[in-house]
């Protein structure tokens, strides 16, 4: 009768190790995923802002076209104070009557919520007197037309 009760305590000794493990690898693997989502955010995010700069620079040099390339999933956006087009806290804050930014929505963002909403995250502002109406859905090569200070897909 006592290698029942050895045994039984033996399972349960095992079994609570295992569990244990499984919760620690769980764990970790949780930790790796987000470390590697904020460094490719984080990646994105330099991509983007390197495109905005860069449109920004083209649009004062007089270019009537711009290709936006490797910011798949990303919305331009632009606010002005004068007309209230797309309330932007971010400019609001600085203090620009017109900017034009970038940010990417997520998921959650596409099914809970609206552009301006979704722009508080993972966004980008430069201050500029370019328009975009109401906003631009980015692919992963995007070719923009400047036609009077307002862009367009």
């Amino acid at each position: 009768m006592k290698q029942k009760n050895k045994r039984g305590f033996f399972l349960a000794e095992e079994t609570v190790k295992i569990v244990l493990a499984v919760i620690v690898i769980l764990f970790l693997a949780g930790f790796l995923f987000s470390l590697y989502y904020n460094y490719q955010t984080n990646k994105e995010l330099e991509i983007a802002k390197t495109n905005l700069q860069k449109l920004v620079e083209e649009s004062d040099t007089g270019a009537k076209t711009f290709d936006v390339i490797g910011s798949r999933g990303w919305q331009l956006i632009s606010y002005s104070s004068v007309s209230g087009v797309n309330s932007l806290q971010y400019c609001d804050v600085v203090g620009w009557e017109n900017c034009i930014c970038i940010c990417k929505k997520t998921f959650f963002d596409w099914a809970f919520s609206d552009i301006v909403t979704a722009c508080k995250k993972n966004v980008f502002c430069l201050e500029s007197q370019l328009e975009i109406s109401p906003f631009i859905i980015l692919d992963e090569t995007t070719k923009l037309k400047i036609s009077d200070g307002k862009i367009t897909k």
